[in-house]
């Protein structure tokens, strides 16, 4: 079957010009839409500094797709609050590697290989509730009111997410990321 794709983003593209593509798919979010930013490509192509941004939180200009939805996401919540309208946050971040699910927001964590890990891992549950919503009931659930901190359980997820570099290549080729913010 053939793909279609929305947009393709050539790899001189900016951050800025990444985010200006997604930012009505944020804002459909707010108006109730259940939405998903997605990347795809090879190891080492740049989806993690695309979704996430860089390690230096004042290198403003690539700040990644996520750092910018959330800010969105809660500026323009704000400027509702005066129409009546009432928003409330939840997020969430896991890790699936090799077929299991690592909450990457448990206390517990640190940073880790995945074979130091995997006595420790929980076998998460997932399923669809009466609405159709997607559950992981045992997961790290987080309330959130603003950004920042938003930003402090993102370096946190990172920190969970690291790994010895003799095992990057292995790891990063098999590692999925899920972040979810709740509205």
């Amino acid at each position: 079957n053939p793909f279609t794709f929305d947009k393709v983003f050539p790899p001189s593209s900016t951050q800025n010009e990444v985010f200006e593509e997604l930012s009505q798919l944020v804002q459909s979010s707010l108006d109730g839409y259940n939405t998903c930013i997605f990347t795809y490509g090879q190891t080492g192509s740049g989806k993690t500094f695309t979704m996430e941004g860089p390690e230096n939180p004042h290198d403003f200009d690539n700040r990644g797709m996520i750092p910018r939805a959330v800010e969105q996401v809660f500026t323009t919540a704000k400027s509702l609050e005066g129409l009546g309208w009432v928003y409330d946050f939840e997020v969430f971040f896991l890790e699936i590697y090799q077929e299991k699910i690592r909450d990457l927001l448990e206390k517990t964590g640190s940073s880790r290989s995945p074979k130091e890990n995997n006595s420790k891992e929980k076998n998460f549950e997932i399923y669809h509730n009466k609405d159709g919503l997607t559950q992981i009931p045992e997961l790290t659930t987080v309330k959130v009111d603003n950004p920042s901190i938003v930003l402090e359980i993102l370096k946190l997820a990172s920190k969970n997410r690291a790994v010895a570099t003799t095992n990057c290549n292995e790891r990063s080729s098999r590692s999925h990321s899920v972040f979810q913010i709740r509205i």
